[in-house]
This record gives structure tokens, C-alpha cells and sequence, in this order.
């Protein structure tokens, strides 16, 4: 059984079941998935198998199409999620790369974010890991002393695209933010790790236009 609103809802459905969707084009290339939600113009539009899918906003999770168990809230939100599954987006153009159990809160324009650390739970349980070995003397002392803390304030180069409908990494200052943080470089880390032959899977480096995004790494 399914529920379908809206113009070309659920248009192509064949087998899917349990399926609700509410809006213009919503699910509209879904045939056999199934337990799919999606609410807003062409949320979840290209899903066509993926089950246990949630859209809510317009074009959110758009991209996908097999991706399974997946959380899309906001606007546009999971556009880079094609195949991945139980990756969550949450908010306008919020976007995880198409990797399994990816998660991201917000785009380039929340720079600030404050969590309360007692709502997160970190695993470091020896019994939960595996392959445990002691680590390089280079990996510790020897990288800590390249390290080189700076001040700064955020200027993202998304934001003037949202904004100002500038081309991306065209940037005025009008919008950098009021606040000072302190932290790191991110391509000044990529370097000390090149230095001392490290390989840090904590700095990202993906394929498309995020990629010099993904070097704005802070610890």
C-alpha cells in the first residue's frame, strides 16, 4: 500500500510498498522500493529501489537512487548521496559524500556549531577495536612540534554563492564572520603530514568541488 500527493508522485511505481509521498514529482522514479518518505517538490525524486528512505524539503535526497536507510531534512539537502546507505543530512544544502554512515549537520554557511558534549556518546573501548598497535614516535612528538596555531575568522566561499550568487572562491569579506577562533590549517596539517610520510584518514579529500572544502579541517 502506498500514498501518493502531488503531480507525478510515485508516477512509476511497480512493486514498491509503504511508500509515502507528498509533493510535485515526489518519489517519481520510484519502482520497487519501499518504506520510502519523501515530502516536498521532487523529494527523493531519482530513487528507484532504495528502501527506508526519508526526503523532507524540497529536492531533498535527489541524488539518490539505490542508496538505502538514508535521512534527508531541508532543502537540497543530500544531493551528493546516490548509492550510500544510513548517511543523514540535516538542513538546507546539507550535503555527506556518497560514503556509507556519513553524517553532516548543516553546509559551509553554519561555521559555528556548539554541541553539548554529554549528548554525544565517543567510543574508546578496547574491546570495540581492533589491530591495536603502538604508534611512531613521528606521529606524536615530532608532528605536534609542526603544528602551528593560528587565529583566524571564517569567510566561507559557499556562502557568498548562496548569497551573492558569486562564482565559487569568489570572495569580498562582506560575510566573514564576527567571531575569532583559534585552530589549525588544514593544508599546513596536509603538509606536515606529507613531510613525515603520515597517512591521516581525518583529512578528507574528496573528488568533486568540495575538495579544497574538505581541507578546512579542524580539530
Amino acid at each position: 500500500m502506498n500514498s501518493a500527493f502531488g503531480w507525478s508522485a510515485l508516477w512509476v511505481n511497480t512493486t514498491g510498498n509503504y511508500n509515502v509521498a507528498v509533493g510535485n514529482s515526489a518519489l517519481g522514479a520510484n519502482t520497487t522500493g519501499g518504506n520510502n518518505t519523501g515530502l516536498g517538490n521532487s523529494a527523493l525524486f531519482n530513487s528507484t529501489t532504495g528502501n527506508d528512505n526519508v526526503g523532507i524539503g524540497g529536492g531533498a535526497g535527489l541524488g539518490n537512487t539505490t542508496g538505502c536507510r538514508n535521512i534527508f531534512i531541508g532543502a537540497s539537502s543530500g544531493s551528493s548521496v546516490t548509492t550510500a546507505i544510513q548517511t543523514i543530512a540535516v538542513g538546507r544544502a546539507a550535503n555527506p559524500s556518497n560514503t556509507n554512515y556519513h553524517t553532516v549537520w548543516g553546509s559551509s554557511a553554519n561555521n559555528v556549531c556548539n554541541c553539548v558534549y554529554t549528548s554525544w556518546s565517543n567510543v574508546s573501548d578496547c574491546r570495540d577495536k581492533t589491530d591495536i598497535a603502538p604508534l611512531n614516535s613521528c606521529y606524536g612528538i615530532s608532528f605536534i612540534k609542526k603544528l602551528s596555531p593560528v587565529s583566524y575568522k571564517w569567510d566561507n566561499r559557499q556562502t557568498y554563492v548562496e548569497k551573492c550568487n558569486y562564482n565559487y572562491g569568489q570572495k569580498d569579506g562582506s560575510l566573514k564572520s564576527e567571531k575569532c577562533h583559534y585552530g589549525f590549517l588544514a593544508q599546513d596539517i596536509k603538509i606536515s603530514l606529507e613531510e613525515l610520510n603520515i597517512t591521516f584518514d581525518g583529512l578528507g579529500h574528496d573528488p568533486v568541488w568540495r575538495a579544497a572544502l574538505s581541507l578546512d579541517y579542524r580539530f
